[in-house]
């Protein structure tokens, strides 16, 4: 997956997305602040799953497939506003929605969400392997935040390397995903949000 322009704060670089009629767009990018409620939702690992209802809001195929943080008003979704989330599909064409930690201006966010039926933990690896987000559970999301710098990122599943390194610098506004799916690849992701609000 190609990475994607990040984000600074919340002034975005906001990208068009085709999301039907239940979806408020135009055809020009903005860069307007979202409405004083917003949330912000980004759903994983339901990419090729149908269409599904989250909160009573019909959720098209397309915006499943774009991993990229969508715009609600946050009582329409039973979240506080300017609260960031991450769906993820569950038995039974469930749904869990992970509520995301504070972000921080100064701080770059690194999060590992686990789609594996499997423990995972992040470390940064090098001349010393040190522990990033430890003892991430299955179907669940763990996060940190840390000062901008340039690592590799390794995953593991009880102390063996799962999946490839990932050499990246952090930078401010830019908040890496490892996401680790139903059959343990483990793939970096850069979410950005997107235009808009989903009705």
């Amino acid at each position: 997956m190609g990475m994607r322009v990040p984000f600074l704060g919340l002034v975005f670089g906001l990208g068009i997305l085709a999301a039907g009629q239940s979806f408020a767009q135009d055809e020009a990018l903005y860069d307007a602040p979202p409405p004083p409620d917003a949330v912000f939702v980004r759903f994983l690992g339901m990419e090729t799953a149908a269409p599904v209802t989250w909160h009573g809001v019909d959720v098209p195929l397309e915006i499943l497939k774009t991993q990229d943080y969508l715009v609600f008003h946050g009582p329409q979704v039973a979240m506080d506003p300017g609260q960031f989330a991450t769906v993820i599909g569950a038995a039974g064409g469930a749904s869990v929605d992970l509520i995301e930690g504070e972000r921080k201006a100064e701080k770059v966010r690194i999060s590992v969400v686990n789609l594996s039926g499997r423990s995972v933990d992040l470390k940064a690896v090098g001349k010393k392997v040190v522990p990033i987000v430890a003892d991430v559970a299955a179907g669940g999301m763990g996060e940190r935040l840390v000062n901008p710098i340039s690592v590799v990122l390794q995953t593991f599943d009880k102390g063996k390397p799962l999946g490839e390194e990932y050499k990246i610098d952090l930078r401010r506004g830019e908040d890496p995903t490892i996401l680790v799916d139903g059959d343990g690849a483990v793939s970096l992701i850069y979410s950005v949000v997107h235009k808009g609000i989903v009705e």
